[in-house]
């Protein structure tokens, strides 16, 4: 049989150096949210082009917005158009053949139309 007699005293420490540095390189790192509000837009039309101008649209390709529940109506040029769409962020998946990309947007109050562009890759137009 034993008896330890074990006596702990616990105390307020500074926060090691490599530590905090870790916390404010998380913290400087955080983005804010735009608050959008409640409600919907009746109609998003997302247009995918290859570039700014001249303006090329990237016909053929499918797109899917991340987090919404309505399947877009895609027409042949380009363009994807969502119906009811809540205010938000949401991630948008363009896929044309095997390439696929994606970009966060964020649908604000009164957003009808939002062009995406696919400059920086080797995607047919």
């Amino acid at each position: 049989e034993y008896n330890m007699n074990i006596h702990l005293t616990a105390v307020q420490d500074d926060m090691p150096a490599g530590l905090s540095k870790v916390l404010n390189i998380l913290e400087s790192s955080i983005k804010e949210s735009p608050t959008v509000g409640e409600g919907t837009v009746g109609t998003l039309t997302l247009t995918f082009v290859k570039s700014e101008a001249p303006v090329s649209l990237i016909k053929g390709a499918s797109a899917l917005l991340v987090g919404h529940s309505n399947t877009p109506v895609i027409t042949n040029d380009g363009i994807a158009a969502f119906t009811d769409v809540a205010l938000g962020s949401y991630t948008v998946q363009i896929n044309k053949g095997e390439l696929q990309f994606s970009e966060n947007i964020t649908v604000t109050e009164g957003m009808t139309d939002r062009k995406i562009v696919i400059a920086d890759y080797p995607l047919p137009v």
